[in-house]
């Protein structure tokens, strides 16, 4: 720049150093690549969201479905303890009554079982697809 008047050249460098010193005073503003971006995108989509809660919901149909079909076991147990104390004649006796059951049952064949199973699969397939297309 050419400045003709020398009173120009002094305010021009002072324009110069009042912006150098405010450009240093500001902090850099952080760089997002383009996969942050594209993340945060998906973060606050809340069709992406609910397509993927759809699909985490789908998983949990097949563990339910497969319950149907295994066995059932229980286990309960009880433990008693009786104080007889005659007032007339004789010592102070006690009683102890332990009781533990096992039990496991299995149906021997519940078609219902097996076709919710496979329907289970078909379901997981088809939200995932879902979650794929979201």
């Amino acid at each position: 720049m050419r400045c003709a008047h020398p009173g120009e050249k002094l305010m021009h460098i002072l324009k110069t150093a009042c912006f150098l010193i405010c450009a240093s005073l500001i902090t850099p503003a952080t760089a997002d690549d383009l996969l942050s971006v594209y993340r945060q995108a998906l973060d606050s989509d809340p069709t992406f969201q609910a397509a993927g809660d759809a699909y985490l919901a789908a998983l949990e149909i097949r563990p339910q479905s497969r319950d149907g079909v295994l066995p059932e076991l229980g286990f309960t147990g009880s433990y008693s303890r009786d104080r007889f104390d005659p007032r007339t004649t004789g010592p102070t006796t006690y009683a102890t009554n332990q009781t533990y059951t096992l039990g496991l049952r299995q149906p021997v064949f519940r078609l219902d079982r097996f076709i919710q199973l496979e329907q289970a699969d078909s379901l997981i397939a088809q939200a995932d697809a879902e979650y794929e297309v979201a």
